[in-house]
């Protein structure tokens, strides 16, 4: 739920065009494109994240920290989220300090832009751990699936435990889907934001004000009542 809140959604867009040029999921899929496993796909992501991060390394668009605070307004702009606007920005060598701030002026989350890239300081990381989270994902894979022969393995034993709370009506209340929210701030580790005033939207859904210190309002979640999970949006 909170993963995308306030200036990561900013970053993340910033760092989709870094990106953009290293995954061709239409490469790697069954749709016109040759079969990969998930072991090949990781290796052949990393090597393409490599080659970005040498291009990058030698990038130098000497910025200035007005062009770099446009940059975000316009990816603010863009989003349509019109609670944020761009706050402070700062240079500090080839490094600008950007402020995301709701309309009140209140802080919600600082972030590093490179005067020589214009993009997040340390972007290049964001294809190693995307690396990760493949390889990861393709343990789950395989623990789920279990031994090739001699049975059903995890997924026919402990891998139910997992499963089981999918088929179970959480029914939570909205006391309890605040406290859910409140985890969810205090894994994302921001303490400029807090959950405000929760609303029934419907019977199935509560709809959560994330705010900044000054109640300002940040941006606005939904939650499945009966899982616990960011609603569908149909």
């Amino acid at each position: 739920m909170t993963s995308s809140l306030a200036g990561r959604t900013i970053i993340a867009s910033l760092a989709a065009a870094l990106l953009a040029g290293t995954v061709n999921a239409a490469e790697f899929g069954p749709r016109g494109g040759r079969f990969m496993s998930s072991d090949r796909m990781a290796e052949r992501v990393k090597e393409r994240c490599d080659a970005m991060k040498e291009r990058l390394a030698k990038m130098d668009r000497d910025l200035s920290a007005a062009q770099i605070k446009d940059i975000i307004e316009g990816r603010l702009a863009q989003s349509g989220d019109d609670n944020l606007k761009v706050g402070k920005a700062g240079a500090k060598g080839d490094v600008v300090t950007i402020d995301i701030v709701t309309k009140t002026g209140a802080k919600v989350s600082s972030h590093e832009f490179s005067t020589k890239t214009g993009l997040p300081v340390g972007a290049g990381s964001m294809c190693d751990r995307a690396v990760e989270r493949m390889e990861q994902a393709a343990d789950r894979r395989d623990e789920r699936r279990g031994p090739m022969m001699g049975g059903p393995g995890l997924r026919g034993g402990l891998g139910l435990i997992g499963d089981m709370g999918l088929d179970r009506d959480l029914e939570l209340s909205m006391d309890q889907a605040r406290k859910l929210a409140e985890a969810g701030l205090i894994l994302m580790g921001n303490p400029n934001l807090k959950v405000g005033e929760i609303k029934e939207k419907n019977a199935d859904t509560y709809v959560v004000d994330i705010v900044a210190a000054d109640n300002s309002l940040v941006a606005q979640r939904e939650i499945n009542r009966h899982t616990g999970r960011p609603a569908r949006r149909g």
